[in-house]
């Protein structure tokens, strides 16, 4: 299926995961799922997405240390990141790799609709294993955590 844009989501919610699937289709976007970091970075070498959603805070391997092995091994990769924990996103901002979007939780399908249309609507050459798979470093193994844990944070709630 070279002709669609393979799109991995990593999330451990199953709605979540349902809910960008189906977004996904609607846009002709082929999609492939994950429910923690550890098996996104399994599933990320295997089919080398020209997009990557997911979710920061999850067991295994979170978002942030996802993004660091990704963008070592890629760094042309494309991914966006989400979290209802609103702190985050002031990290995101001071990190070696910082994500190329971003989405608070609960978010806006359209929003994401368009933000993943920007991101598959780029050149091609920028999506060509010539070009995008010049690694950095070494790349860590799953069971090696290439930046520090997440904290333990409750999700903030308005009023």
């Amino acid at each position: 299926m070279e002709g669609r844009p393979r799109v991995l989501v990593v999330d451990d919610e199953p709605a979540v995961r349902e809910l960008l699937r189906r977004v996904n289709n609607y846009f002709g976007f082929e999609t492939t799922e994950a429910e923690n970091g550890e098996d996104g970075w399994i599933l990320y070498q295997e089919i080398k997405p020209t997009l990557t959603i997911s979710d920061i805070y999850m067991p295994k391997m979170n978002g942030m240390q996802l993004l660091s092995s990704i963008k070592k091994s890629d760094k042309t990769a494309k991914v966006i990141l989400m979290t209802g924990y609103v702190r985050f996103r002031a990290m995101l901002e001071t990190c070696t790799y910082p994500p190329d979007g971003f989405l608070q939780k609960p978010f806006d399908i359209e929003e994401v609709g368009h933000m993943m249309q920007a991101f598959l609507a780029e050149p091609k050459s920028e999506h060509d294993p010539q070009v995008r798979n010049q690694p950095d470093d070494k790349v860590d193994s799953p069971g090696t955590i290439p930046e520090s844990p997440l904290p333990v944070e409750e999700p903030e709630h308005d009023g």
